[in-house]
């Protein structure tokens, strides 16, 4: 089951997706995306803070995307009890002309290689999937799904920063958190 997620920072829901946000993407940099090169300063500057530095630097940034109105935050549950989380996808629909950003994904490792993630990014994207979009957090996994749909998926980290437009070339290799 898919629903909406509560965005209060106090709620189940929210602190759900804050844990799993930070904790595996703090993982994605020390494990297999190190094995990328930094694209940016942002990246190169994660992969070297030490684990106190980098939830302090990075909880008010997932925290911001989580509650932004402009975005969308969907979480997937088990059919029999919604409080059995499977996994959850944050970001923005396409709307006319502006195209989908895709912040993060994350599905539990149990319920890996079920469908899970497509499912969470049809939901999200709706009538546009296969169309162009932005993802804006790379992962190694996110990478490898990023090679294979190269016409679809664009890294843009900087549209993950207030305020950014994904028309805006500025935006296409710089990032902050």
């Amino acid at each position: 089951m898919i629903t909406e997620a509560n965005t209060d920072l106090q709620s189940d829901d929210a602190k759900f997706i804050a844990d799993t946000w930070l904790k595996s993407y703090r993982a994605a940099c020390d494990g297999g995306s190190r094995s990328l090169p930094a694209q940016d300063l942002a990246q190169y500057v994660l992969r070297n803070l030490d684990d106190q530095g980098y939830f302090e630097l990075m909880r008010p940034h997932v925290h911001r995307l989580m509650t932004d109105p402009d975005n969308d935050l969907l979480l997937m549950s088990e059919e029999v009890d919604r409080d059995l989380y499977v996994g959850w996808v944050c970001g923005r629909k396409a709307q006319g002309t502006r195209p989908a950003v895709l912040h993060y994904v994350y599905i539990k490792k149990r319920h890996r290689k079920e469908g899970h993630c497509y499912k969470l990014i049809a939901e999200l994207l709706g009538e546009r999937m296969g169309a162009q979009g932005f993802y804006t957090c790379q992962t190694w996994e996110w990478f490898q799904v990023a090679l294979d749909q190269s016409n679809i998926w664009t890294y843009k980290p900087k549209l993950a920063t207030k305020g950014a437009d994904p028309h805006d070339q500025q935006t296409a290799t710089t990032a902050s958190p």
